[in-house]
């Protein structure tokens, strides 16, 4: 018997466990391979998949309480990974930069913010990943209505469990009232 002669057969069902009173979730996975002796068998695995779906729906719910918290902050917070695209952001940053979050995600800083400062934000970035350090630094930001805020930019790497760097995140607070009253940002 090889390889070629086996098929793999993937079943899901939804049934009530008459015991227990309750759905339960089954997946069944079946191969069909020739036999020398027979011309065919079958061999059925099932495995009952009610823990997966609960993690499933557990993930899904931290994944949006997540987003809730994120969206919840009134300062713009975005994330991007090392090849400078934007994972994601809240909705204060979608505010700021004039796009959905749909329009964000998997575009460059080139894509996003003004000409005249993406190359600022992008030079900033790589800096950030060569030393891996957080960095706190004032720029100017062009909001997508036209006005030019000063913001102090607090960015952090974060990092994979195995320590290697997984991308940037990035919070801005408008410090542009502070300066006009002539006061230091702390």
């Amino acid at each position: 018997m090889n390889d070629r002669d086996a098929a793999l057969v993937e079943k899901h069902i939804e049934k009530t466990d008459a015991n227990a009173g309750k759905a339960i979730s089954i997946i069944f996975l079946g191969s069909i391979f020739a036999i020398v002796s027979v011309s065919s068998a079958i061999v059925i695995i099932h495995r009952d998949i009610i823990e997966r779906r609960r993690y499933q729906k557990a993930l899904k719910e931290n994944i949006h309480f997540m987003q809730t918290l994120i969206d919840a902050i009134p300062a713009p917070i975005f994330y991007k990974n090392t090849e400078g695209k934007y994972l994601g952001c809240n909705r204060a940053f979608e505010e700021c930069v004039g796009l959905t979050k749909e329009e964000i995600i998997g575009k460059t800083v080139y894509d996003v913010a003004p000409k005249e400062f993406a190359g600022i934000y992008h030079e900033k970035d790589e800096e950030l990943f060569k030393t891996k350090n957080i960095q706190v630094y004032e720029t100017t930001f062009k909001y997508h209505d036209g006005s030019i805020h000063n913001v102090m930019v607090h960015k952090s790497p974060f990092a994979r469990i195995n320590g290697t760097v997984e991308g940037l995140v990035g919070v801005m607070t408008d410090i542009t009232q502070i300066r006009k009253n002539g006061r230091r940002a702390s």
